[in-house]
């Protein structure tokens, strides 16, 4: 829950950054009508510079077309680079998604944590991340890097953190509740070169 508490206050933020930035653009647009009418090029070339490297920098890194998963997504991707962490992703247009908000962000934001703390301790530090519609099928898989191997009991997955036991195993109980809820199918696995957790959906006709 602390996981799903957390990432709906970076979502907040999100959107607060958002809408900012078009706050930040009119000023822009304005400054720059300004600095033409009055023929003050060189100044007007030095500002437009300043303005195309603040816009670089604040870019996201993704955008699905969904506002939910855009937030949750680039909000995990600054943390892993603040991390060192490589975030390869995959996405496509998630314009159609009709899953429910809160179920993305508690799938997400469990996989994502899981991954983003699993390569903190690995000297190879990966995360890909797939999530795209095919036809009416959601497909999200996440790979990490492992510092060592899982150990497996009784054909169960046991985790090897130190702390937050059990808030570990409820966050990955909580996603696979969910994905049976909506009649999906999951996988974990892993070998040498990571933890590998894939998830298909159906795409429903409707929210729930």
């Amino acid at each position: 829950m602390k996981y799903e508490t957390a990432m709906y206050q970076s979502i907040s933020e999100n959107l607060d950054r958002q809408r900012k930035r078009t706050h930040e653009y009119k000023s822009q647009m304005a400054a720059i009508r300004a600095l033409a009418s009055k023929g003050q090029y060189q100044e007007l070339l030095a500002y437009v510079e300043k303005a195309d490297a603040d816009l670089w920098a604040g870019l996201d890194a993704v955008d699905t077309n969904h506002v939910i998963v855009n937030a949750v997504i680039n909000t995990k991707y600054r943390e892993a680079a603040d991390k060192g962490i490589v975030f390869v992703l995959k996405v496509n247009d998630l314009s159609r998604l009709r899953l429910r908000e809160e179920d993305l962000v508690l799938i997400l934001s469990n996989l994502l944590n899981n991954a983003v703390e699993a390569c903190e301790q690995a000297a190879e530090k990966v995360i890909k991340l797939k999530f795209i519609l095919e036809g009416e099928q959601v497909v999200i898989s996440v790979k990490n890097s492992l510092a060592a191997m899982p150990v497996v009991e009784n054909g169960k997955f046991l985790t090897t953190k130190t702390t937050d036991v059990p808030d570990h195993g409820m966050g990955i109980r909580n996603v696979i509740e969910t994905v049976e809820n909506y009649g999906g199918k999951y996988s974990i696995g892993f070998d040498k070169d990571g933890f590998l957790f894939s998830i298909i959906l159906p795409n429903p006709v409707s929210r729930a």
